[in-house]
């Protein structure tokens, strides 16, 4: 399992994350306490070590995920826009999408609906993430093949809770021979 934050900082060419300096004690402490315990110990006890695919073009937003995930030992992987993230799921399926909307190269609604088209796309869980009115922005997720949206900036307890939500159905999905995506979208 690789560290959570290693390549969170940015992205060098289209694909290859470079490292993170290696965090101080306390900062390691705040992280916990970004989660509730019950969720987080849910997470740990259900979900330490699933594959999160982070895809944001904004280097800032990467870290600040990377911070809110890291105390639940997920193996999280960044793309920096929706190309990327589509080879990088082609190499390895992950266990659950984070897909930033806005992005130049590819935008998020587009790499959904590519993602969905793959054979493992079917059945793993795409989150949205939007700067944008979710109001507004949710006809165009949900038709484009996404679970379901979270808002940006965001607020740790709602990524939190959102997560574990899809990483539960996914997990079920998978116990019954997934023959039916999670969320039945």
């Amino acid at each position: 399992m690789q560290n959570s934050l290693s390549h969170a900082a940015g992205v060098a060419g289209p694909s290859r994350p470079w490292p993170v300096p290696a965090e101080p004690p306390a900062a390691a402490g705040r992280k916990r306490e970004l989660w509730r315990d019950d969720l987080l110990q849910a997470m740990l006890q259900r979900h330490a070590g699933r594959r999160l695919l982070i895809v944001d073009d904004s280097p800032t937003d990467r870290v600040r995920l990377g911070e809110l995930l890291a105390a639940a030992r997920f193996e999280l992987e960044f793309a920096v826009d929706g190309a990327d993230a589509v080879t990088r799921a082609s190499d390895r399926s992950p266990d659950l999408i984070l897909l930033r909307t806005r992005m130049p190269v590819m935008d998020g609604l587009t790499a959904s609906r590519v993602l969905r088209a793959l054979p493992f796309g079917r059945h793993v869980p795409i989150i949205a993430m939007t700067p944008g009115d979710l109001d507004d922005e949710a006809v165009g997720c949900f038709a484009a093949g996404m679970d379901d949206i979270i808002a940006k900036p965001f607020v740790a307890d709602a990524v939190h809770r959102c997560l574990l939500r899809w990483l539960d159905r996914h997990a079920a999905a998978r116990t019954v021979g997934g023959a039916a995506r999670p969320g039945g979208v």
